[in-house]
């Protein structure tokens, strides 16, 4: 199943009205709906949202403050957008189902339209969900000054609870206001999902996917600066990958046939080892982080200029296959291929 993507980009001006009202609770923009479990469900069900984290686990638990509890898998970004599905919620905790969604891009470059750069996905199974539970902040009713039993002041009564749920206890943290639990289910859920790539989401992502949304936001290739300076001008040898490398892929894809070539924009310092990589045309479905690590990993022979090795700014093609069947050796999963290996990545100057 697949799905037109949303807003790829950093947010922009032009963002369209269906754009502006999907965005999650807590994002900060105008005051939203007095908060009920459907006003929330409108919120939320039928639309894909990125988690900040890309959690992977099909089962997650959050703090009342958005705080991952546990040690969930983490992963790339582009396994970790979910479609909510079903919201049902507690006096203490909001409950959500829905389903996993990988990005898989179409192979354009990063300042060419973006909104036909990308598409959803599914990968979570039929007949499974993700399920995704969230703390409430428990309103107890405010004391009654002055009210005494026998002679001692009584503790505030929690609201009814429901059947099943634990009594708060003398550490829990509760209010009196159901405007302030709003408020603070409200920024958890900022915590935890977001409408697009957001600025603070753009933060937390490695340099090479920044440098493509910043590609993407400003309509220009990424410049990478070498760290010796460079050469100028044109050298007289340039610079050559100096053995093929070829990263793995993984599970997700080779369930849903993901498969193709990918460009990447790598420096190569005059030591022959690479710098700054950026992403031009990426593949998703978590593949696109394999490739940089490979490439972190290649050896290069490194350009020439009057006798002096220099650095030079290449481009690099990276082909991602099928396989039809899986081997296993050293404890881990490793993939082989079904039939001849076909070329390896090859470079190119950078224009």
């Amino acid at each position: 199943m697949a799905c037109s993507s949303q807003a790829m980009g950093l947010p922009q001006a032009a963002a369209t009205a269906d754009m502006k009202t999907a965005r999650p609770p807590g994002s900060g923009a105008a005051k939203p709906a007095e908060m009920s479990e459907e006003e929330l469900g409108r919120r939320l069900t039928g639309r894909t949202w990125y988690l900040r984290r890309a959690w992977l686990n099909d089962s997650l638990e959050f703090s009342m403050h958005g705080e991952v509890q546990g040690h969930p898998t983490t992963g790339s970004f582009t396994l970790g957008l979910i479609r909510i599905d079903k919201v049902h919620w507690t006096r203490r905790r909001v409950e959500l189902e829905g389903t996993r969604f990988a990005l898989h891009f179409l192979g354009a470059l990063p300042y060419e339209d973006p909104g036909k750069s990308a598409e959803e996905i599914r990968i979570t199974p039929k007949k499974k969900v993700v399920r995704i539970v969230i703390a409430r902040e428990p309103v107890v009713k405010p004391k009654k000054v002055g009210r005494k039993k026998n002679g001692v002041q009584t503790e505030p009564e929690t609201m009814a609870k429901t059947p099943g749920e634990k009594k708060n206890d003398a550490t829990e943290e509760t209010t009196t206001s159901p405007e302030v639990a709003e408020k603070t289910l409200e920024q958890a859920l900022g915590q935890i999902f977001a409408a697009s790539v957001d600025a603070q989401m753009l933060a937390s992502l490695p340099d090479y996917w920044q440098l493509y949304y910043e590609a993407q936001s400003s309509g220009h290739a990424p410049a990478l600066d070498s760290d010796g300076g460079g050469a100028s001008g044109a050298v007289d040898r340039a610079a050559r990958l100096l053995k093929a490398i070829d990263p793995t892929s993984n599970e997700y894809a080779q369930a849903n046939g993901i498969a193709g070539r990918a460009l990447y924009r790598v420096v190569v310092e005059a030591n022959g080892k690479p710098g700054r990589i950026a992403i031009m045309r990426p593949i998703g479905f978590g593949l696109d982080e394999k490739a940089i690590a490979a490439i972190e990993t290649a050896t290069f022979v490194p350009a020439m200029k009057a006798g002096q090795p220099v650095a030079e700014t290449l481009d690099m093609a990276v082909m991602f296959r099928i396989y039809s069947h899986r081997t296993e050796a050293a404890g881990s999963k490793k993939i082989a291929p079904s039939g001849p290996i076909l070329p390896g990545p090859f470079s190119t100057k950078a224009q």
